[in-house]
């Protein structure tokens, strides 16, 4: 029992000969952050924090280094000595540590709204038309920065009004994200110097720089409305289009205005010119003609953005002056001697140079104006108004009178400088009788049908004038008038026994007027 007793006390004594006696080393008990909690109004704003360790008495220590951390970094950062930065709005814990010993602080980062400025100014308009970029006004903090989260009332006024104009569309906007967007605001005056100003509760009034107002687009109204039209005649009166204001008043000068067929019922082109500038308001068009009849045809005027204007429903109308019937189709001349053909056209005979069958009549090619035409099987003949012949169609003996044996789809001049008046067509010949009384023939003549002796085809002959001298023919026949001088089979359908490829001059018969078979 004394053994036991004397050990102990001999460890004891060895215990306080190594002088653990609570003196060694001090040791960190807590690390003081100050300020304890921060709050930052802006983005950018900064605040310095430092940190003391202290021992379990609360007694400073010194030597230890200090690690900064924040929980949460997009909140606000903090560097190797302590400054925090606010980066976005929320709450942090920023955390100084000393020999793994923590101490913290709360920073609290709440973007407060110190100012409204404009960041998208407003342009150049036109009057009645959204101010285009939409003007926007941002809600900043004292930093400069976009405060994000402020849902703020913002309203658009007029400051220089030097047009006397209303500002329309919606004029206060809640901001989103930290922005107002004013989409579809207006001004309905044209004026040079505008400025506008944003408002909003508690906040210094912002302006923005100077605009401009200009015409918006022209109001568009048929002054003259057209009527029934004459085919090919410019329309009387001259269509007249109002183009001189926009609809809140503001003058437009020199207004583009184009005119097209909006309701085509025989899908005509509209012709002459269809694009004229207004003067003193007014887009005169003098010109515009229509070709093809029909009824039920609407004019539109455009011009830009305008809102197009329609004209009333009027006809277009042929007045045919003279008529001539062929095998399958029809031509005939019109009181202002245009020519026009419809019906079949296998052969190019309606001379619109197609061979596409027409329903309707159709101009004849070439812009000549004729005072007859004359229609056969598959080729057809006119005399214009200078006194020309002109044939197309079918040309397999040359009874198209131009020197060959071409098919031609348009109106191919008669060869030999002969000036007409009258011209009539047969099957496979045609003649003529020109203003000195002179009676000519061409194409085929194997039943001597161009009366010139032969049976040979003529291309291009000249012939003595008959006598007494003829005043008309019908190579195609007639009815109630002299029979023929010259038959098939007998002295010659055309008063020659050879077919003529252009034209030959006819023996002379008593006769005052000249007539052919159908050969």
């Amino acid at each position: 029992m004394k053994t036991v007793d004397a050990l102990a006390l001999g460890m004891l004594l060895l215990q306080g000969c190594r002088g653990d006696t609570g003196t060694g080393p001090p040791r960190v008990a807590l690390v003081e952050v100050s300020p304890a909690a921060s709050t930052l109004t802006a983005l950018g704003e900064t605040r310095q924090l430092s940190a003391v360790p202290k021992d379990a008495a609360g007694n400073p220590m010194s030597g230890f280094t200090i690690t900064w951390t924040s929980s949460r970094q997009s909140v606000a950062k903090v560097d190797d000595s302590g400054l925090v930065t606010a980066v976005g709005n929320g709450d942090a814990e920023i955390t100084a540590a000393a020999a793994s010993v923590p101490g913290r602080a709360q920073v609290v980062v709440r973007q407060q709204i110190a100012r409204l400025l404009f960041v998208v100014q407003p342009s150049d308009a036109l009057a009645g038309e959204a101010i285009t970029p939409a003007i926007a006004a941002e809600l900043q903090d004292p930093g400069g920065h976009r405060v994000t989260d402020a849902a703020v009332p913002v309203t658009l006024t007029l400051s220089a009004n030097p047009g006397g104009a209303t500002l329309g569309g919606t004029r206060t906007v809640t901001s989103s994200g930290g922005v107002a967007t004013f989409n579809d605001v207006w001004l309905d005056k044209v004026a040079s110097g505008y400025t506008l100003t944003a408002a909003a509760a508690d906040l210094t009034p912002a302006n923005s720089t100077a605009f401009a107002v200009a015409p918006g687009p022209v109001q568009l109204g048929f002054l003259t409305q057209p009527g029934t039209v004459e085919g090919q005649v410019p329309f009387d009166p001259a269509i007249q289009i109002r183009a001189g204001e926009d609809r809140f008043g503001n003058p437009v000068t020199d207004a583009p205005v184009t005119l097209t067929l909006a309701v085509n019922p025989s899908g005509e082109t509209l012709h002459g010119t269809t694009r004229v500038t207004a003067v003193n308001g007014v887009a005169t068009f003098g010109s515009l003609s229509l070709a093809q009849p029909g009824e039920g045809f609407v004019l539109e005027a455009t011009s830009g953005a305008a809102t197009p204007a329609r004209s009333a429903e009027f006809s277009v109308r042929l007045t045919l002056v003279q008529v001539s019937a062929g095998a399958e189709y029809t031509c005939g001349v019109t009181v202002v001697a245009f020519a026009y053909c419809w019906g079949a056209n296998v052969a190019g005979q309606l001379g619109d140079g197609t061979t596409d069958q027409r329903v309707i009549p159709t101009p004849v090619g070439g812009s000549l104006t004729f005072v007859r035409v004359s229609a056969s099987a598959e080729d057809t003949c006119g005399v214009t108004t200078d006194n020309a012949a002109y044939c197309w169609g079918a040309n397999a003996e040359g009874e198209l009178g131009n020197g060959t044996l071409a098919q031609r789809f348009t109106p191919t001049p008669v060869v030999g400088g002969l000036r007409f008046v009258d011209v009539s067509v047969g099957s496979l010949h045609s003649c003529g009788i020109t203003t000195d009384h002179v009676a000519y023939c061409w194409g085929g003549n194997p039943e001597g049908q161009l009366g010139d002796g032969t049976g040979l085809r003529r291309r291009l002959r000249r012939f003595a004038s008959p006598s007494p001298s003829p005043s008309s023919l019908s190579p195609g026949g007639a009815v109630g008038v002299p029979r023929p001088t010259w038959n098939r089979g007998k002295p010659g359908d055309l008063g020659s026994r050879h077919p003529r490829g252009a034209p030959g001059r006819v023996r002379e018969h008593g006769d005052d007027r000249i007539f052919g078979g159908h050969d």
